[in-house]
């Protein structure tokens, strides 16, 4: 979010393209465009003091991995969490729905078949802020 944007409602456009990039005007026979209403807020305190935004109580470690990823977050109350693994392209490559107690959590999962490069993790619990981590995947 640029620094300079306005605190309130907005709307925000995402297109994406099959087997590459989609600019920002352009057409394409394969792909999807979703319009999303957020709310920019001047006042969030996760984020750090140079702007960017905070990796809510989400921990990924070890940082860069081969074979494993290990992650540690809290969730402040019991429910369904969705974790998502994304790669540089955008594309999915692991989504999963689990229930969770409150308070501290750890998720592993192999990563082994992936290949190197950089991934995001989301973790989106239920009626709580998304956690998000990036993890570069490498070889052994």
């Amino acid at each position: 979010i640029p620094s300079t944007a306005t605190p309130g409602a907005t709307r925000m456009r995402v297109s994406m393209q099959r087997g590459q990039f989609a600019g920002p005007c352009e057409n394409f026979l394969i792909g999807e465009v979703h319009d999303y209403e957020v709310v920019i807020s001047d006042s969030f305190n996760g984020s750090n003091n140079d702007g960017r935004v905070a990796q809510l109580n989400l921990r990924i470690a070890p940082n860069p991995t081969a074979d494993r990823l290990n992650a540690t977050f809290k969730l402040v109350r019991e429910g369904e969490a969705e974790l998502t693994i994304i790669n540089g392209h955008g594309v999915v490559v692991y989504a999963e729905k689990r229930h969770f107690p409150a308070g501290s959590q750890q998720f592993s999962h192999d990563i082994s078949n992936l290949k190197s490069g950089m991934y995001m993790l989301f973790v989106q619990p239920e009626r709580q802020k998304a956690m998000t981590g990036r993890f570069m995947k490498v070889e052994e």
